[in-house]
């Protein structure tokens, strides 16, 4: 039953699923929604991680984060700062059914395996993880360039594709995680 509640398929024991929560703008409540869906799973007796959530100084959201384990993060050294991001070894050895991924569209600091989140999350899947995750639609390449440049836009990922209600992956382009020969199911839900 749990599967289902993801990508609205029947259950099966292959890879993991994606759901990408799309925002219109920053600020509206993905992160808030993906712990709040988060929660509701562990609370129904799912093994829920939280890989990674910038809750950027919201008290709501950050409460959102009580009672969910937190997968610890790793730290990078980037123009004298210390950074945290996504350890993409600590997950997959935690090895949660569902891992909460903020944040599909962020830049990785140099030093990690890959350059970009969405190619971290890209791995989890096929580890037999459900991923949830978030990207705001300015950062979606096919939005035309003038409406990215009105929001200040300065990278964007791969567009998403709808088929029927859920959004589905290729191999083209539009795939948000390139390269994924179809194997994972993705399901877009509108975070507002």
């Amino acid at each position: 039953m749990e599967q289902n509640e993801i990508a609205g398929g029947p259950p099966d024991t292959g890879p993991g699923r994606l759901k990408v929560l799309l925002g219109a703008a920053p600020g509206l409540g993905k992160t808030y929604r993906m712990l709040d869906a988060g929660r509701r799973r562990a609370h129904r007796g799912t093994d829920v991680a939280v890989a990674f959530a910038e809750c950027r100084g919201r008290l709501h959201t950050e409460q959102m984060l009580g009672g969910l384990e937190t997968v610890p993060r790793a730290r990078r050294r980037h123009q004298g700062s210390d950074v945290e991001e996504l350890d993409l070894d600590a997950v997959p050895a935690r090895r949660p059914r569902v891992a909460l991924v903020d944040g599909l569209a962020h830049t990785n600091v140099p030093g990690g395996r890959n350059a970009e989140r969405w190619q971290d999350i890209d791995e989890l899947p096929g580890a037999g993880i459900d991923v949830v995750s978030t990207i705001t639609i300015h950062h979606l390449e096919s939005l035309p360039a003038s409406s990215r440049r009105s929001r200040e836009c300065h990278s964007t990922r791969p567009s998403l594709t709808r088929s029927s209600a859920a959004l589905t992956r290729s191999n083209s382009s539009t795939c948000p995680l390139k390269g994924c020969g179809g194997g994972v199911r993705t399901q877009c839900a509108l975070a507002a």
